[in-house]
Parts: C-alpha cells; structure tokens; sequence
C-alpha cells in the first residue's frame, strides 16, 4: 500500500514513530500467520520479534516494488520455518485452556460462528493459508505466491479448489443455505461474513491441528523414510495415472516445464498397471468433464460395486466453454475378502510402547486347531526371547476367493517393492515349518484406515509440449478395515486437467508498456484527448 511505503521511507530517515506504527498495523495478523508453522503463540511472538529485529537491522534490503505487507510475510515465513528445522518440532499450545481463551478473544462464541471454525480446520493447511492470504490479507495471487513459494498459477488452482471444498462443507454443516438450486458463491460469503470469517480464520491458524499419522505414497517403489511413521499404497492413483499418460500424452511421460517433479517420474515408470488385477476388482472412466460425466461414473460404480462415491463432490465437474476440452480420468479399486473360518476376538494388547491397550484378533492356545488352517507360515527368524516385537516373520492368511493377505514383521524403511521381495526370497530359504501348529499363537490388531490425499504438487505446473496443459486437481483416497471376519479394500483416484485458455483470458491485453489512450464523443470524427503513457510518472503505486 501507498501508506506503507510512505512511513517506510520516513523510517528509513529516521523517524521511529513512522515504523512503530507499520509494526503495530500488522502485529497481530503478523504473529497469527506464523503460528500457522509453529503451533504456539509464545513462540510466534518471539519469532515476531526477531523479524522487527531483522528489519531494523537490514533496513535498506527491502525493496519499493513489493507492498511492505508481502516483505514482512516473506520474512516471517523465513523465520518460522528456520524454527521449525532447528527444532525438529511442532509445538503444541501450552494446553486447551488457553486455546478457548484465545479463540474467545478472537470471536465471540455462537453456532454460526463455530460452524464457520470447524469447517475451516477441516481444509488442508494450504488451502487455509491462500484462504487467509488472500481474502483476510487481500494479497494479489503474485504477492501470496512470493509468500508461499509458489507459482501464480499454483495459487490460482489453490484458490480455487480451496473455496469449493470451503462452499460444500459450509452447505453440509447447513452453515449455508443453497437457493434456486444454485450454490452461493463462496467468495461472497466471505465477504459477507466479514471480521467473522477474518476472526475464524485467524484462529484457524492458532489452534493446533492434529496430523494424520497415515501417509500416502503413490509408488509402490517409493522409500519409507521414518519407520514411526504409518504408509500406505495402493494402485489406484497409479492407474488413473496411466489412463493419463495413454489418453492425454499419446503414452509419454509426463514432465512439467521447468519443473522436475520426483513423484511424476516414479508415477511415469507405471510399476503397477490394470493387467495385475482382475476386470471385476477395478473401473476405469476417462471423458470431458462434465456434469454428464460424473453422474455416468456414480451410476457404474453403483451398478458394479454397489459404491457411492466420497471423491466425486470434491471435484468440479462444471463444463467450461473454450477451444479445448478439459477431461477427468477417475480409477477406483475394490476389494472385499473373508477369511475361510473367522479368527477369534482376542483380549487387548498394547502396540510398541503405547499405554493404551488396541482389540487383537487371531489365535491363541485355547483356540480351536481348525483355525490353524487359515494361517501359512512364511518363515519364522526368532530374534529374541525377552523381545518379542523384535522377532522376523511373516505369515500368509488364506481367503475365501483368490486374495491373499501376507502380514510381514519388519522395522526395515526399505520401499514396499523391496520389502515384498526380501520376504519372498526369505520365504524361499525358509526350512523350518511352514504349518501353523497348536503351539502358535497369532495376533492382529483390527484395522480401520480412512484417508485422503491431494498431489498438490502434481498440479498447477505446465505439462511439457502440451501448449498450456496443466492438472487442476489430482486425488485419492483409500479405505481399509480388517478384523476376524475378513477385510475390505475401496479406493478411488482422479485426476483432471485444464487447459490455460479455458476458462481463462488468454489474450493478455496487458499496459505494462508503451500505450496511449484517445477520448471521443461517439459521433464525432476526432477525439476530444489522446495521452501516450511512456514511463512511471504519472502511474499511481500499489
């Protein structure tokens, strides 16, 4: 803003005052967007600190063709996120006491309100941060991307995706009313609700978020990494991935422009494919998109796997008008198993150094012995009498159809693909028994997992050779239980383009240069005025 740079200019000449007042106007929306990586207030407001200190000290780096506010952001982020790496750490806020202070000061308490709250805990960090940005802060998508290290067009797709999944909470928590069929845009509930939603948003910011302990990884050649740390893969995305390549590329890989992207280049080795699965486990839809398109793809799944979507609302169907058509490629997989006889419940166990105690399922001594045939050891490398956890084996658990369940002991961070394989070749080698006899005992925690994920960085990023081409949205979620009875496996995977000129001016009447500007009655054969701009004298400051 004009007004920023102007008590800049009389800090830079020594006028104190000038930049206590920019400091105080930004002070508290400051400390909130940095407790977005921190998690706690005590320590945002030291990281504050510093950035004064750092600005004080450094006074002549910043540079007039950013707006004060952009500068002071970039800061704070450096900041917060040299914090987060010293540390190694999230830190929580002291406890929930002070969090419902806070958020008490912040807005006062009613329905709507927590409503509002609730819904915005709800988006992907991201998608609060561009919300926040954006809308609170009223930052250009160029300004927000400087902050968020990222391109404008990143920023835009964000944006985007943020107040639709915004709008379809808001109306699921009938926070928002949908009228004549038609859903209230939601840049304009923003708007509305003014210092509400800016409250919210802030306290959005503050309050800690819990963090799934499941990651997902999309390849199945993938390194684990922290062996703390749950992971999961499954093929659907990988086949929404190569119907991509086939129908969008002609079969190539995908690369993006000026961006190499390790996550395309293990999707492009296309480790998994359609041709390892039965036809009556998976489906495969790929067409415009359109609204058409997406109630044919619920009517499939609905008639073959008597399934109800949970992606397809997430993603925007809308037809849009342009030269070149946009298409969504969705993939699901699905999988439901028993076990030949059920396994019996079994008393609480703790995992690893938990203090709960988590249901088990299996066999035990006082078991029936025909249980003992749904098990198939696959090799058994006692390791430890004091430490049972530390034991190397795996098992096979028979089905009821053509699905198998191998369950491998390991602590090894090594990727899926070669886990799988060290325990085929250890199974091979194995001479011990590979009956489950009446000595054994077996047990298994039940398994309930429900998860989502956005390749956020999959998209927003031109496609190589495709003049334009990027992803709009790519996306999966898996769901998985197992306990005595069986197991039962649904995933769903999509993934939609755009092209730049869709939806989009793509003829970028841009006066960033020399122009001139006429004025002239409409009948009249000449103008009344004619100006040619040339330089920045007469341009007002942003």
């Amino acid at each position: 803003m004009k007004e920023d740079k102007i008590l800049y200019e009389k800090f830079l000449s020594g006028n104190e005052e000038a930049f206590d007042k920019l400091i105080i106007k930004y002070k508290n929306n400051l400390i909130y967007f940095i407790t977005r990586y921190v998690k706690s207030l005590e320590i945002a407001e030291d990281i504050f600190q510093d950035v004064v200190l750092y600005i004080l000290e450094n006074k002549e780096k910043y540079d007039f063709k950013y707006s004060f506010k952009t500068y002071l952001y970039m800061i704070a982020k450096s900041r917060a996120i040299n914090y987060v790496k010293k540390t190694s750490k999230i830190v929580e806020l002291d406890d929930d006491i002070k969090e419902e202070k806070l958020l008490e000061e912040i807005v006062c308490s009613n329905e709507r309100k927590e409503k509002i709250y609730r819904a915005l805990k709800k988006l992907p960090k991201d998608y609060q941060l561009v919300i926040y940005l954006t809308k609170m802060e009223e930052l250009s998508y160029k300004e927000t991307a400087k902050i968020m290290d990222k391109t404008e067009i990143q920023i835009k797709t964000l944006a985007h995706n943020a107040k639709r999944k915004l709008s379809k909470i808001l109306i699921d928590e009938k926070v928002i009313d949908i009228k004549n069929n038609k859903i209230l845009k939601i840049l304009s509930i923003i708007l509305a609700l003014g210092i509400i939603i800016s409250g919210v948003v802030y306290a959005s910011f503050k309050i800690y978020e819990n963090v799934k302990s499941t990651s997902m990884i999309p390849s199945f050649t993938g390194k684990m990494g922290n062996t703390n740390t749950n992971n999961v893969w499954v093929g659907t995305f990988q086949l929404a991935w190569n119907e991509f390549l086939d129908t969008r590329l002609d079969g190539k890989s995908l690369e993006f422009e000026d961006y190499n992207s390790e996550l395309a280049n293990e999707l492009n080795k296309r480790s998994f494919t359609k041709d390892m699965l039965s036809d009556d486990s998976y489906y495969i839809k790929v067409g415009e998109t359109t609204p058409e398109l997406k109630m044919q793809i619920e009517e499939d799944i609905r008639n073959k796997f008597k399934y109800n979507s949970t992606i397809l609302n997430d993603l925007d169907f809308r037809k849009v008008d342009g030269n070149k058509k946009c298409y969504t490629v969705y993939s699901m997989l699905c999988k439901n198993f028993e076990f030949p006889i059920p396994f019996d419940r079994l008393s609480g166990m703790r995992f690893k150094e938990s203090e709960r105690f988590y249901k088990y399922f299996g066999i035990e001594n006082s078991s029936s012995e025909e249980l003992n045939s749904n098990v198939e050891v696959l090799y058994y490398n006692k390791i430890s009498d004091d430490n049972l956890r530390s034991n190397d084996f795996a098992v096979k658990l028979k089905t009821k159809g053509e699905d198998e369940v191998y369950i491998c002991r390991t602590d090894s961070n090594n990727s899926f693909e070669e886990i799988y394989q060290e325990m085929n070749e250890k199974a091979k080698s194995y001479t011990g028994k590979k009956e489950f006899t009446e000595d054994d005992e077996l047990k298994i925690p039940y398994i309930n997992l429900d998860t989502v994920i956005n390749y956020d960085e999959l998209c927003g990023k031109f496609i190589k050779g495709t003049n334009g081409l990027y992803l709009m949205n790519a996306m999966q979620n898996v769901k998985f239980s197992l306990n005595e009875k069986g197991g039962n496996l649904t995933s769903e995977a999509a993934i939609q383009d755009m092209y730049l000129s869709v939806g989009m001016e793509t003829r970028y009447f841009y006066l960033d240069n020399n122009f001139i500007i006429f004025l002239k009655e409409k009948d009249a054969d000449k103008p009344y005025f004619a100006l040619r701009i040339t330089n920045t004298d007469l341009l007002e400051e942003f």
